[in-house]
């Protein structure tokens, strides 16, 4: 197992040599133990090869504050004697190598106590990699990528403002670039707005009619549910009425 972790780490960045790897992985390691629970260490330490898993349990404290991610990635930084731009591409190569050997549900729950910004770490461990939302969502529909930012842009603004800050910043965790801004632009508490009132401020953003609108919101929904997990997702629709459920059906029937 060591040498899986170690060779799937190798592939998702540039590294001198397998000692490199496995500095950076005890780096990321290290640092990350230091920002999530001990029970949830324990739980990613049962995926993890011998020398990693002792390591990474005995790092942080009993009870842990999460690092903000610039000491984070000043951390691994440090260790490794590189710049933070480097250290950061290594990072994602370590948890995307940990999404395939922990498995993306129980590396979810340790992103889950972590700030929206580590979002960063993850861009490649599961959901999208090099592509924009927008992209994706263009990918999903028969929508050109610039009205597809427009539509991805308008639902997740008007769905930020219908969650709890809580939430959306849940759903931020998968969400990079942009539309992790757009997810987290609502204020702290949700407005309690029925699916009409969604169709009609989706409409309103976008500049299109309500038509469009629902189309836009469906697009978006289908593609939140291809990169959020399943767990996810279901206590977002938690906050919504049932009414919502044939507009967001996607990402709100998993």
């Amino acid at each position: 197992m060591t040498r899986n972790l170690v060779s799937l780490t190798r592939d998702g960045a540039a590294f001198d040599s397998d000692e490199d790897v496995e500095a950076t992985i005890d780096a990321t390691l290290s640092a990350l133990g230091a920002s999530i629970s001990t029970g949830e260490k324990r739980d990613v330490a049962e995926f993890l090869p011998g020398r990693f898993a002792d390591a990474f349990l005995s790092s942080g404290t009993a009870e842990p504050e999460p690092l903000p991610y610039d000491e984070f990635l000043g951390r691994v930084a440090d260790d490794l004697d590189v710049t933070e731009e480097r250290a950061e591409r290594r990072v994602r190569a370590v948890m995307a190598a940990l999404a395939q050997v922990v498995g993306e549900p129980e590396l979810g729950d340790a992103r889950a106590q972590l700030p929206p910004e580590y979002g960063r770490a993850f861009e490649t461990a599961g959901g999208l990699t090099d592509e924009s939302f927008g992209a994706a969502v263009a990918d999903a529909t028969d929508l050109s990528e610039p009205e597809s930012s427009a539509a991805a842009r308008a639902t997740l603004e008007t769905l930020s403002e219908r969650l709890t800050r809580g939430e959306s910043e849940d759903l931020a965790h998968y969400l990079r670039g942009a539309a992790n801004r757009w997810i987290l632009s609502g204020d702290a508490d949700a407005e309690a707005f029925p699916p009409e009132e969604f169709v009609s401020r989706v409409a309103a953003r976008a500049e299109v009619d309500e038509d469009r609108a629902r189309e836009y919101v469906d697009a978006v929904a289908t593609t939140l549910a291809g990169v959020v997990p399943d767990r996810e997702l279901e206590r977002a629709a938690a906050q919504l009425p049932d009414s919502y459920d044939a507009l967001l059906a996607p990402a709100t029937t998993v």
